[in-house]
């Protein structure tokens, strides 16, 4: 016989004559799970270590790739980190900007979720009206064909 798992739990709050509320869960289960929860609880905890060491690298790949930071700052909008990380890339005029392999992605990116902080970032790298229009009316990836930013930023709603 192949018993299933099962338990009863029960969310319990408590009031503190503070003021303060301590929320718990009371769990009932029988002797056998009890037991066998507890040797699982081994194999879990290896397994969360697991997880947890697989992230760390993940995260710390992204930690040391400035261009994987561009991106993931551009797509949340995150107009602060950009610019962090354009100052760590020593990037100071249009021409610095433009030698980024990934600034096609990343324009795309800030217009189709439309962060406009971010975009000021990379605008304010700009030297004066020619550059900016040059910035505005670059080619960037498209899931479809390469257009201008201001095409992908009106196909998406973002622009008003």
């Amino acid at each position: 016989q192949n018993p299933n798992y099962i338990d009863i739990k029960f969310n319990v709050r408590i009031y503190c004559s503070n003021g303060v509320h301590i929320i718990g869960e009371v769990q009932f289960l029988l002797q056998r799970m009890a037991e066998f929860k507890v040797k699982a609880h081994k194999y879990y905890n290896i397994m969360r270590k697991k997880e947890y060491f697989s992230n760390l690298k993940q995260v710390s790949l992204i930690k040391n790739n400035s261009d994987k930071q561009l991106m993931v700052a551009a797509k949340s909008g995150d107009h602060k980190a950009t610019l962090d990380i354009l100052i760590k890339k020593q990037v100071r005029t249009l021409t610095d900007l433009q030698r980024i392999h990934i600034l096609n992605s990343a324009l795309t990116q800030v217009y189709k979720h439309g962060h406009i902080k971010t975009l000021k970032v990379f605008l304010s790298l700009c030297a004066n009206a020619t550059e900016i229009d040059a910035l505005l009316s670059r080619k960037v990836d498209s899931n479809d064909q390469n257009q201008n930013g201001a095409i992908i930023a009106t196909k998406y709603g973002r622009l008003t």
